[in-house]
């Protein structure tokens, strides 16, 4: 997947993981937001991008008014769409329309035939980091044909670390997800089969506010590696520059479990296969620990 850039432009694929063949939506849902949820997400993306340990104090100096910032009355023009989809750092955002309720849109036959993921097509998940935008993309290897495209893409608040593939979310049926973790110590969780989202379906952690008095919940640094426990569909692994390692209880969103048993990072993490209660563990030093 390398591709040519132009000197000192700095544009590369940080980390990758198959997808198993079979598991996404041969159609994929499509989202549209209305003017307020695009608002609101404007506003928690300058948040995030902007805030230190106490996220409401940032937010407060920071904030500004996104209807006169961006023109937002004036939403369904062109320019404003392409003004929009900068900030948000958002390659994908081409079809948002401004006065629907409507959550998923259907699409005519031909964006159809466009968007379908065959039976024998092979994903490939990238996180890619492209200037100052990360992104999470969605490849289509189709080794019949030998083609290789984005078939579509998400836009991350962070530096992709590390990316695992896994079918739990909390109150649903098995889907197909990919948890992320960023120079954040927050864990991001996307569903793979919808289009044009721009929130994660779900996530793991939170950073303390004093204002708010809340506590910190899971890592309080970088997320260095993931892995999913797959016979206990609900217990996710992640290890941090923290010195940390948190089995987190998914249908609980908190972690379950904490591991400090690290002088240094924790580089990397895999379950055993036939026994799921074991846990491989890398960390700096050249040293593995099994837990």
């Amino acid at each position: 997947m390398e591709q040519d850039q132009k000197p000192g432009r700095i544009n590369f694929i940080s980390c990758v993981k198959w997808v198993r063949r079979g598991v996404a939506k041969s159609n994929p849902d499509k989202v549209r937001l209305n003017k307020d949820e695009l608002v609101r997400l404007i506003n928690e993306t300058r948040s995030e991008l902007r805030a230190s340990e106490d996220v409401s104090q940032a937010e407060a100096s920071t904030r500004m008014n996104v209807d006169d910032e961006f023109n937002l009355e004036n939403y369904d023009e062109d320019d404003d769409d392409k003004t929009t989809a900068q900030l948000l750092g958002i390659s994908s955002l081409a079809e948002v329309e401004g006065a629907t309720e409507d959550h998923f849109s259907e699409s005519d036959d031909s964006d159809k035939e466009d968007d379908e993921i065959k039976p024998e097509d092979n994903l490939i998940l990238a996180g890619r980091v492209e200037e100052d935008c990360s992104t999470l993309e969605v490849y289509v290897y189709n080794p019949s044909e030998e083609s290789l495209y984005v078939h579509h893409d998400f836009s991350l608040s962070a530096f992709p670390l590390c990316l695992e593939w896994l079918d739990h979310e909390p109150g649903h049926s098995a889907g197909n997800y990919c948890a992320i973790g960023t120079m954040s110590p927050i864990i991001e969780i996307w569903d793979l089969d919808i289009i044009n989202c721009l929130e994660p379906a779900y996530k793991l952690g939170r950073k303390p506010s004093t204002k708010k008095r809340l506590s910190r919940i899971g890592h309080s640094d970088a997320v260095l590696d993931l892995a999913w426990n797959k016979n206990f569909h609900h217990i996710l692994g992640s290890a941090s520059v923290d010195k940390s390692i948190l089995l987190w209880d998914l249908d609980e969103g908190q972690p379950a479990t904490t591991i400090n048993a690290f002088e240094d990072k924790v580089q990397s993490i895999a379950w055993k296969t036939d026994e799921a209660q074991t846990l491989l563990a890398g960390k700096c030093l050249n040293k593995f620990i099994t837990l």
